[in-house]
């Protein structure tokens, strides 16, 4: 007779193996959302092999980094311009100025500030000369010696009136003289 089988075979585990998640490889960072004061920027991966039957689930699919957490520049700010001041001269030539402040100071490299002051050329206009005369001559002799004459005395102008400066005064200037009677002779 043939001998009974050594050996038994039965089917067992058959429940599908454990497929833990597998996934690709991060992307490049993608660009930060600000350019300063802090910003984030993300990257992803994919999954290339779901997980299943109870495998290890998949990891986190993106990350998120903080990014360009420097200060932002602030330019500086200036308020508006003053009304000009009065003219430094009536005539001739003079100045006048303007001036403005600062409302925010530049910081961390911002535009640094225009000018706060602006000086202007003002009452170019020629000034007024005034008439200038020099002083009196002594007076000349009478033209009579008696029963009244006049004598005269005179001045010349040194300095022309110009640009509506004051008109120059009387240059000569005439007094009576002698004015005694004359000696009547006999007759």
């Amino acid at each position: 007779t043939r001998c009974p089988a050594l050996s038994d075979t039965q089917s067992c585990n058959n429940n599908n193996c454990p497929i833990d998640c597998k996934v690709g490889p991060w992307s490049t960072f993608g660009p930060c959302s600000a350019s300063c004061g802090g910003g984030t920027k993300k990257r992803t991966r994919t999954v290339t092999t779901p997980a299943q039957h109870g495998g290890q689930a998949c990891p986190a699919l993106s990350d998120t980094q903080s990014c360009n957490n420097n200060n932002c520049p602030i330019n500086c700010q200036v308020g508006p311009w003053s009304t000009f001041g009065t003219c430094s001269a009536s005539c001739g030539g003079g100045t006048k100025t303007r001036s403005r402040t600062v409302t925010t100071p530049a910081q961390h490299g911002g535009q640094a500030c225009p000018a706060l002051s602006d000086t202007q050329s003002c009452n170019n206009n020629n000034c007024p000369i005034n008439c200038q005369v020099s002083q009196w001559t002594t007076f000349g002799l009478c033209s009579a010696s008696c029963g009244g004459g006049t004598k005269t005395r005179t001045r010349t102008v040194t300095t022309p009136e110009q640009y509506g400066g004051k008109k120059c005064p009387a240059l000569d200037d005439t007094q009576s003289c002698n004015n005694n009677n004359c000696p009547i002779d006999c007759q």
